[in-house]
Parts: C-alpha cells; sequence; structure tokens
C-alpha cells in the first residue's frame, strides 16, 4: 500500500474519484486504503479532527466544509462530492432535508458504540464481489432497497458471521487486508462479506413483488415525481402496519394470514420502518402495497399513518385474526393480548427485543 507523509499538499497524492452511486463514507475508507492508512489517522491529518467521520453518520451529516476540503484535494467536482451523501434524495423520498431527527425512508446507521443494536449499512455479498473496485451504494442506504435488482437476492444489513451492525468507517479495524478488499470485511470479526450467499427474492405471498421493483427502477435513476404520491401513502401505509395502537398489531395479523407466523419484528417506541431489519422492512412494504390494493378508502387519496386502522377492510383483518385467535372482538377499543400470551411472545435476541408470532 502506499504511504503518504504529507497530509496539508493541496492536491493528495491519491486522488480517487467517488465512483458513480457510492456513499461518501465508503469513498473517504477507499482514499484512506489508498494512502496506505486506517481512516481516523487519515482523516485526522488531511481533514482535521473536526471532520469526525468515526462518531457521527458522515454520508447524512456530513459538513459543506468537509465535501467541499475532499472536492478540493481530490480534484473533483463538489457537485460530484454532495451526489455521494443522501441530500440527494431531498423532495424525492422526503421533502425537506434536515439534520435531527429520521428523515422518511432513509435507515439511520448507528454508531460503533452501538454495533449490535438497531439497523446497519445494508449490502449485496455478490456485489462486493463482482466489483472492480468494491464499494459501497448510496441505495443501500434507503429503506425501500431490500434486494438487489441485479443478483435477485434480499440485501444484508449485519454481518452474516457474527451478527454485528455494519459501520463502513471501522472496516479497517484489520490492516492486512490489501487496499482493494480492506472494505469488504467485517470490523468486528474480519469475515469477508463476499463470501456470504444472500437469500432469494419472495414476494412474501403478496403477488406485488414486480410493483415494489418499479418503484426501486425509477428511484435509481432520481425520477419518482410522478410516484412521490405513491411512496407517501405506501410509507403512511408502512407505519400503520407496524403501528402498536392496537392489539394484536396489523402486521402480526397479515404475517399469519400470508403464512410468515415466525417473522420476527421490532418493537421500537416509534412505528419506524427505518429501524426494522431488512426481512422485516421487506415483508412490510409488500404487505402495505397489498392493503393500498384492496383498501378502498386508502386508494387515490393523501394516507396519514395510523388512520387506516379505522378503515373497514383493515378492520375486518383484525376481527377475523381475533376470531381465530380465541381474543376478545370489541371493535371500538383496543384489544388487549393475554399475559401468558405476552410472555411467550417477547424475546430478547442479540440485545433486541422482538416479537415472535
Amino acid at each position: 500500500m502506499k504511504t503518504w507523509s504529507c497530509a496539508r499538499t493541496p492536491l493528495w497524492p491519491v486522488r480517487y474519484k467517488p465512483i458513480p452511486g457510492e456513499l461518501l463514507s465508503s469513498w473517504i475508507v477507499r482514499l484512506a486504503h489508498g494512502h496506505g492508512m486506517s481512516v481516523m489517522p487519515f482523516c485526522n491529518l488531511a481533514l482535521g479532527p473536526a471532520a469526525r467521520v468515526l462518531t457521527m453518520d458522515i454520508d447524512r451529516h456530513g459538513p459543506e466544509s468537509l465535501l467541499a476540503s475532499l472536492a478540493f484535494h481530490t480534484g473533483t467536482n463538489l457537485q460530484a462530492v454532495r451526489q455521494a451523501t443522501l441530500r440527494v434524495y431531498e423532495r424525492i423520498l422526503y421533502p425537506q432535508f434536515h439534520i435531527g431527527g429520521s428523515l422518511p425512508w432513509v435507515i439511520s446507521i448507528n454508531l460503533p458504540r452501538n454495533s449490535r443494536f438497531g439497523p446497519g449499512l445494508q449490502f449485496c455479498p455478490y456485489c462486493l464481489k463482482s466489483d472492480p473496485i468494491p464499494y459501497f451504494r448510496l441505495c443501500w442506504r434507503v429503506a425501500l432497497q431490500t434486494f438487489c435488482e441485479q443478483h435477485q437476492c434480499l440485501l444484508f444489513d449485519r454481518c452474516p458471521s457474527c451478527g454485528a451492525c455494519l459501520f463502513v468507517q471501522r472496516v479497517d479495524a484489520n490492516l492486512c487486508h490489501a487496499e482493494i478488499d480492506g472494505i469488504c470485511h467485517c470490523h468486528n470479526c474480519d469475515y469477508d462479506l463476499r463470501l456470504a450467499e444472500a437469500p432469494v427474492i419472495d414476494d412474501r405471498g403478496s403477488g406485488l413483488f414486480p410493483q415494489l421493483q418499479q418503484l426501486m427502477r425509477e428511484l435509481s435513476v432520481l425520477n419518482t415525481a410522478g410516484q412521490c404520491g405513491l411512496l407517501e401513502r405506501l410509507h403512511a401505509m408502512a407505519v400503520t402496519v407496524l403501528s402498536c395502537k392496537v392489539k394484536p398489531r396489523l402486521c402480526n395479523c397479515l404475517a399469519c394470514r400470508f403464512g410468515y407466523s415466525d417473522l420476527e419484528i421490532e418493537q421500537p417506541r416509534k412505528a419506524a420502518l427505518e429501524l426494522q431489519p431488512v426481512l422485516t422492512r421487506h415483508a412490510v412494504l409488500l404487505w402495505s402495497l397489498w392493503l393500498l390494493q384492496h383498501d378502498t378508502e386508502a386508494q387515490d387519496v393523501p394516507v396519514k399513518p395510523i388512520a387506516p386502522l379505522h378503515h373497514r377492510f383493515i378492520k375486518d383483518i383484525l376481527q377475523q385474526y381475533r376470531r381465530e385467535a380465541g381474543l376478545p372482538t370489541r371493535r371500538d377499543s383496543p384489544v388487549e393480548v393475554p399475559a401468558e400470551r405476552r410472555a411467550s411472545s417477547a424475546q430478547v435476541r442479540d440485545g433486541r427485543v422482538v416479537e415472535l408470532h
């Protein structure tokens, strides 16, 4: 690997350009490895400690000064650098970018100290394996992206070997790997992510996978102007499916209805699609599309989160599940799950509370 002693030169010795569709964090890691350094020393020397690349979600929170510095030292057009951040989805996935809180459809990546909690960076092992220069894609940060179109497989959002959430800035915990493949190893157990075998895509019983594919194709070319209304309605319906406002939850009812009663569904304080594991998101998105297609009260009108729980079609689904499960069937009040059922359905796995349906 190359060495570098002059950190303050106007143009860096290695000036890799961001690959189209590459995440900013992935590009920074490649630049560090190209200079024979791990990420933290590289950023401290070249960008200054204020860059905070290892302590923040740089793909979302990267300040303009950092983007300008990267553009200047690598001889890259500033607009090309901005295209590597999640701001590129403004007015496509969400109406306006903001630093605090969550953004619709944007997966929040946890910091390294929380490597076993919440979602991680998604990836397709076959893409990393076939890349001449492996890199992590911007679209892998989108909650709508649960599968790889090219390889027809589901994505991973954790290391298949140890279960740790992926955090691309820490892939160089072990610098024994070559410059070109160092980004492909788990920071926690050193597993080569390219060796994983990803599950084949299915439609979770909905029959609507082609519609989900079409949404992602349009998003891949940043051409969703005609689909903004559908994306907004789909997100609202997905939040409704995950809501805890009624017992049993709608997602539990749909999981049993479509034959996936063993699906693990997170219990976050908010019914946030962006906090769910990839397999759960895949199912919830497909079932939400199914509900939008069959719930006449949700068609061609704005849908607000939780509101569909009052729609007749969805009430009938809940009532059917309650009858089959032997639960009370009062229509106008939340139905409590018996204590023994609650005790048997909640478990802690890998530091996360999950429900087994």
